[in-house]
């Protein structure tokens, strides 16, 4: 009777860091030159001349009178072709994301997934946020999307709790403004019912830790309002880039 052998497991460490989806698009602009084969008709064996020459008639390359015609020349294609390979490179290096938005009136849709992601033995950006707030069951979290030219952003309310288990909201954006915007996707503390993370200042984990310790308050008090997370998009037009984070 053979005996089974079994590998212990170490349990994983609850410690978890925020992860920003902005959607699973990816960037392609590759362009490859593709080229319709030619299918010439098979002839019979010829047993005479004449054979031949009919032969060599039926299998004669006639132009399709169908084919698109060629608005640019070899060169301007050849170079439009290496712009846009070069776009895609330095995009897929610098880990720029694309995602295509939904307009609705003058409203653009900007969908954002939170998803926590374990890390082992160490502290992660959720365990900063619970380090900071009394009640962790309390929407005291405030969630925003900002332009950073001082227009009107959205925002919306959460939990620590709730961040744990990941969460998702769907941003409504005023399309009025410029075609290329800058915004800041913020996380912060708010104990004000505030809609706006931009004036915040961002604390370290390692400052917000010395803060609780500092503190002669009990657990279940608030430490001083803070930033713990921000994160550059632009949105171009019906378009939204942001970096992998």
């Amino acid at each position: 009777m053979k005996k089974t052998k079994h590998k212990l497991q170490k349990s994983p460490s609850s410690s978890s860091s925020t992860k920003i989806v902005v959607g699973a698009v990816g960037l392609a602009a590759c362009v490859y030159f593709i080229g319709r084969p030619k299918n010439p008709q098979v002839a019979a064996p010829a047993k005479t001349l004449l054979s031949k020459v009919e032969a060599k008639k039926a299998t004669a390359v006639t132009p399709v009178s169908s084919a698109p015609e060629v608005k640019q020349s070899r060169q301007e294609y050849i170079a439009a072709v290496a712009a846009e390979r070069r776009e895609y490179t330095a995009i897929s290096d610098i880990g720029l994301k694309s995602l295509n938005l939904t307009r609705t009136g003058s409203k653009l849709s900007v969908p954002v997934k939170l998803i926590p992601v374990k890390r082992w033995c160490m502290a992660g950006d959720i365990d900063t946020m619970k380090a900071a707030v009394g009640d962790v069951s309390k929407d005291n979290i405030l969630i925003s999307l900002e332009p950073e030219d001082g227009g009107q952003g959205d925002s919306y309310r959460t939990n620590v709790l709730s961040l744990y288990k990941a969460t998702q909201h769907i941003f409504k954006i005023d399309y009025t403004g410029p075609r290329d915007r800058s915004f800041g996707l913020h996380i912060c503390s708010d104990y004000k019912n505030g809609k706006s993370c931009q004036p915040k200042k961002m604390k370290t984990h390692e400052k917000i830790s010395d803060d609780r310790a500092a503190s002669e308050a009990k657990r279940t008090a608030n430490l001083a309002e803070t930033k713990f997370f921000f994160q550059h998009v632009v949105i171009a037009g019906d378009r939204m880039l942001s970096y992998g984070t």
